[in-house]
């Protein structure tokens, strides 16, 4: 069993190189700094850092918290980790694509962003990623 630990109202835990992210309610520019700071850690240790995303639960990711993801990005305090996010709204899926683009037209690398429909889907994503990951 997993030891949930906090990040603001979302909360995570770690599983080696795998950030599992589980929102709650709107998302904050604070929150993405904090996860942010968790990936780039991962991937200092493993050489490789993954998202999994549970956005079930997940009202908004605010416009502070889009811009904090972009600036981050751009300016190279983040790591390009893939994601997977699974349960996210409409709004959601169109709205993290735009914030990929603009972080590719300013110059930054953003990171490669699935989405799929269940948590199933999202854990055979983690494997296939596990599995090319570079060691």
């Amino acid at each position: 069993m997993p030891t949930w630990l906090p990040c603001g109202k979302q909360r995570y835990y770690i599983d080696e190189e795998a950030l599992f992210w589980e929102l709650h309610g709107e998302v904050t520019a604070t929150e993405i700094h904090g996860i942010t700071d968790i990936l780039v850690a991962l991937h200092r240790q493993h050489g490789v850092a993954l998202a999994v995303c549970d956005a079930r639960n997940s009202s908004a990711i605010t416009p502070e918290a889009r811009k904090a993801i972009s600036d981050r990005h751009t300016a190279g305090t983040a790591v390009a980790a893939p994601s997977v996010i699974f349960g996210g709204s409409v709004i959601q899926r169109t709205l993290l694509p735009l914030v990929i683009r603009a972080i590719r037209l300013l110059g930054g690398k953003p990171p490669e962003i699935d989405f799929v429909a269940t948590e199933q889907e999202a854990h055979a994503w983690l494997a296939r990623k596990r599995k090319h990951a570079p060691r």
